[in-house]
């Protein structure tokens, strides 16, 4: 009996070292347990920080990227309405240097008939008489308007030839045309 005792009792024993192992590792192992989840919140809570760092960053640079994108626009718009002026300001020369030329020859054109108009009136009616009309660019008479045809007699009644008449047409529709673009300047 006593080994019967004894053999229950080191049964008891080994159950109990058992539990008490069984235990021990368990409580090792909630320890272990506990560790981590304090580990995963120090990690999440780190997280969390890095992530409202970033949050923070990103919308730094969304703005920053807003105001770029603003000055580029507003850059570009002023790019555009400088072309506008400098194009403007070309297409203004030009109309003005035009404007110079059709100056120069309206006043070219005009010395010219001036000249045209004192040759015609040196002309002695006599010869005028005899050989018809005269031309003055020594064309032939063909080619002088007929006193008929009402475009092409001066106000004194003196007939003149088609080139004399296309130089008066030519200087008359220029100073039309100089002075439609002058009015046009002037409204717009």
């Amino acid at each position: 009996m006593a080994r019967d005792t004894l053999c229950a009792s080191l049964r008891s024993c080994r159950t109990l070292l058992k539990t008490l192992n069984f235990q021990e590792e368990n409580d090792s192992l909630r320890c272990q347990l506990e560790a981590y989840k304090n580990e995963v919140d120090l990690v999440r809570s780190e997280l969390r920080g890095e992530l409202g760092m970033k949050e923070a960053q990103l919308k730094v640079l969304q703005q920053t990227l807003q105001g770029l994108q603003q000055v580029t626009i507003s850059c570009h718009w002023t790019t555009v309405r400088f072309s506008r002026k400098s194009l403007l300001k070309q297409s203004f020369k030009s109309f003005i240097q035009k404007l110079l030329e059709g100056q120069h020859q309206r006043i070219e054109d005009e010395a010219k008939i001036k000249e045209l108009t004192t040759r015609l009136n040196s002309v002695p009616a006599s010869i005028e008489d005899k050989s018809g009309p005269m031309d003055l660019d020594h064309k032939p008479a063909s080619d002088v308007v007929d006193s008929s045809d009402s475009k092409a007699v001066l106000e004194e009644g003196v007939r003149i030839t088609n080139k004399e008449a296309r130089l008066i047409g030519t200087f008359s529709v220029k100073v039309l045309l100089n002075i439609r673009l002058v009015f046009n300047v002037e409204r717009g």
